[in-house]
């Protein structure tokens, strides 16, 4: 079974204040971390779940957070931009299953911890008359391929 994630990091375990995810702050190397320590516990419990193959796009900020020196060995890690698929650059059909790691609650949404939907400039987006935020951007874009989210 082939897996795909996509990882975040202000829905990270952790990390509750927006500027801990900002690469100037004094606290981004350890927001870092924490960020590495979920995708591996997220592809530790996909290989345990039967997985052969895990990759994990790095889709916050730079797209370069995750630590590789500390990534499980046996998952492959895509960085860096692409102009289209962004979040979700690496997917395709060969995938089985998708994971979302450290997504955030959308723009608006009351209460949430760092909520917005890509830019903080955005504050609400529909598609297909639902409103969504980057979590369901990227379901739709997993979707497209035939790749259900686990």
């Amino acid at each position: 079974m082939k897996v795909f994630m996509s990882a975040d990091m202000e829905g990270i375990c952790g990390i509750a204040r927006s500027d801990m995810t900002e690469q100037s702050h004094y606290d981004f190397g350890r927001a870092r971390e924490l960020m590495t320590g979920d995708v591996n516990a997220a592809a530790e419990a996909a290989f345990d779940a039967g997985a052969t193959d895990v990759w994990v796009r790095d889709a916050h900020g730079s797209a370069n957070n995750i630590l590789i020196d500390r990534l499980d060995p046996r998952v492959r890690l895509i960085q860096g931009w692409a102009e289209v698929a962004r979040m979700m650059d690496g997917i395709d059909s060969s995938f089985d299953a998708a994971m979302l790691i450290g997504y955030h609650a959308r723009a608006m949404t009351p209460d949430g911890a760092i909520s917005h939907t890509m830019i903080m400039a955005t504050r609400r987006l529909w598609y297909n008359g639902v409103e969504l935020g980057e979590y369901g951007i990227s379901a739709a874009h997993a979707g497209a391929f035939g790749v259900p989210l686990v």
